[in-house]
């Protein structure tokens, strides 16, 4: 019998109403110097937000104007502008940060001051590379040069990696920012000058899988200031040793550089110690969330490390625990479907055929019946001609007043939310669809916390990057969305991608593997104050029925597994097979246990619903669920 423990995964779905790649470009004239990078080191991940640093200074005539940055073109109907409002007084230095999303394959940005007049001040080019979303993208952090090019070959089996060298300063403010990238390293860098709202959206980047990996070295107190609660261990100071043999043994290379080497001496506080010497951890690793944090002992760029054949067993250790995200859990794909669920509002609704019906043939007995009957009762009949067009104006009024009602009198900013975090994580990835609904043709603007990225999307089309009907997205103290132009009982689209505090759910899952099947034991726990309605446990392609889970609420679900089902969801096969995928589609099976109904379609509060469901699903492959990872969703 094999006994397996399973991390629990959380998707949650919510419906709420509410009223060279890395080389900066410069651009300096008359007092005035502007400087840009986009991306991390120009590097970025298809259908993820790319961070832009700028660095301005003016010691010329003061200017008041906005960076500018637009992304896509007009012909195709994608471009959207991104700015941020700069003032410049004379001898000023300012950082200023923006967010963009990249359509298609885009080989460089824009990036433009603009004075109040609308006049273009100074204008960078910033070049990008764009790697897929299956990438590998390491960022290193550091004030000395750092060569760690050798990453490059460490792959994790994903086909592709690239190393981004950035400056502690570039590291975004928004958690949803960091999504590029998979392994952070930080070495010989005072990471205290980290910003606080850098150390957070730091933090929710590991709770959702990030790598973090703090290096030891000659720098040791500087490079570990902003992570001591978090590292798997208490480093105590800094030694010298002739010789490491049972690190090079461990990873089957002789070292090039003799002794002797700098250590950073340390005490485990918690974790696992992945790598030791006589006891002493030189490579530990303590869980965050679906993430990691990683104490190096040893600083990269020096010997024994440098140009040692050894270091990219070393990295592989790190990269092998990358957990594996299927992209149905990463927030909606399918923007048709997306659009539907949005814009469809109760308030918004026709009347059913029957409605109709009856208001058509109430019309009739009155304007000719009733109408008639009334003026022969009073001897009348002539009057007609104007009891006729009286009638028409009077029911035309009726419909138009009541159709306007039934439409609604207020603007309604509909939001619903797809989100995913692990069970006893600290953050979840927030991904919205909002809707803007006008009962008359006007302009608005939306005000969104800073931390927020939103942009509009084309709910008719087949991928998420339309454009939508607005002036700018403006990143100042909150993220705006500048004059949106809404026609009247128009609906118009977005998607915003943030970070949250994971609901307080907690659960252990075990796994018995036998010869003829296996057994699925999960315990569940709601510490919440919201009820997790019409719950499920999804594993590899079996399905769990949960129910709703209450707050305070505690239960255990068993599943028997046949034995095709325990070897398929473990990765395991009488012929020793490659790991194997299960489903491209996975929830649609399940639509009934999670609605809690079958009338998909006519039900005008499950339909939303619905279709929100049938947006993560991606049938281009990239939704597939990886079975070797025996991975667990728990779904509601």
């Amino acid at each position: 019998m094999i006994r397996l423990r399973i991390p629990i995964a959380c998707l949650l779905l919510l419906l709420v109403l509410l009223g060279s790649a890395g080389a900066a470009q410069a651009q300096e004239g008359d007092g005035l110097t502007l400087t840009a990078v986009a991306g991390f080191d120009g590097h970025y991940k298809e259908e993820q937000w790319v961070p832009i640093h700028v660095a301005v200074a003016n010691s010329g005539e003061p200017i008041e104007g906005e960076l500018r940055v637009a992304t896509g073109s007009n012909p195709t109907n994608n471009r959207v502008v991104y700015t941020s409002p700069v003032s410049l007084p004379t001898q000023s230095d300012k950082r200023v940060s923006l967010y963009v999303y990249v359509p298609g394959f885009t080989r460089d940005l824009d990036l433009l001051l603009v004075d109040e007049r609308g006049d273009t001040v100074a204008r960078v080019e910033m070049p990008l590379r764009r790697l897929s979303r299956q990438a590998l993208l390491y960022g290193v952090v550091g004030d000395e040069p750092v060569a760690l090019d050798l990453l490059e070959n460490v792959t994790g089996g994903r086909g592709d990696a690239a190393v981004a060298y950035v400056g502690i300063e570039q590291l975004p403010e928004a958690p949803a920012a960091w999504n590029s990238l998979d392994v952070l390293i930080f070495t010989n860098v005072d990471s205290g000058r980290l910003s606080p709202a850098q150390r957070e959206a730091l933090r929710a980047w590991v709770s959702l899988g990030g790598q973090l990996v703090v290096a030891g070295g000659s720098g040791w107190q500087q490079t570990a200031a902003a992570f001591m609660e978090d590292l798997p261990v208490t480093p105590t100071g800094s030694a010298t040793v002739d010789d490491l043999p049972s690190l090079s043994l461990q990873l089957g290379a002789p070292f090039r550089d003799p002794g002797p080497y700098l250590v950073t001496e340390s005490n485990l506080r918690a974790g696992e110690t992945l790598l030791h010497e006589d006891g002493l951890p030189l490579l530990a690793r303590l869980a965050h969330g679906r993430g990691a944090i990683y104490y190096l002992a040893l600083d990269p760029n020096a010997a024994p490390l440098l140009d040692w054949a050894g270091s990219e067993q070393l990295w592989e250790r790190i990269v092998k625990q990358l957990p594996e995200t299927p992209a149905w859990t990463q927030g909606p794909r399918n923007s048709y479907s997306a659009g539907q669920a949005v814009t469809r509002l109760a308030s918004l609704i026709l009347p059913s055929t029957l409605w109709l019906s009856l208001f058509i043939f109430f019309y009739v007995i009155v304007i000719g019946p009733v109408n008639y009957l009334v003026l022969r009762r009073l001897g009348r009949r002539e009057l007609a001609w104007l009891s006729i067009p009286a009638l028409v104006i009077f029911f035309s009024v009726l419909a138009y007043v009541t159709g306007f009602r039934l439409r609604g009198n207020d603007v309604i900013v509909n939001q619903m939310a797809v989100t995913f975090g692990r069970v006893d994580g600290e953050q979840m990835h927030v991904s919205s669809l909002l809707g803007l609904y006008s009962p008359s043709r006007s302009t608005y603007d939306v005000r969104l916390p800073s931390d927020v990225l939103v942009r509009p999307f084309n709910r008719d089309g087949g991928t998420m990057s339309g454009a939508g009907n607005l002036q700018a997205v403006e990143r100042g103290g909150d993220t705006t969305l500048r004059r949106v132009r809404v026609d009247v009982s128009g609906v118009e689209t977005f998607v915003a991608e943030s970070y949250a505090p994971l609901p307080a759910f907690t659960g252990e899952a075990a796994l018995e593997l036998e010869s003829s099947g296996g057994r699925l034991e999960v315990r569940l726990q709601n510490n919440d104050t919201m009820t997790l309605e019409n719950a499920g446990l999804l594993f590899g392609s079996v399905f769990a029925k949960v129910g709703d889970l209450a707050p305070g609420e505690s239960r255990t679900v068993t599943q028997t597994l046949t034995t095709r089902q325990a070897a398929a969801v473990a990765g395991l096969s009488s012929t020793g097979a490659a790991p194997t995928f299960v489903g491209a589609a996975p929830l649609n099976a399940f639509y009934a246990d999670l609605l809690g109904t079958t009338t998909f379609y006519d039900d005008p509060d499950v339909f939303p619903r619905f279709q929100l469901l049938e947006s993560l699903n991606s049938y281009d492959g990239s939704g597939r669920v990886l079975a070797s990872q025996a991975a667990l969703f728990l779904v509601g």
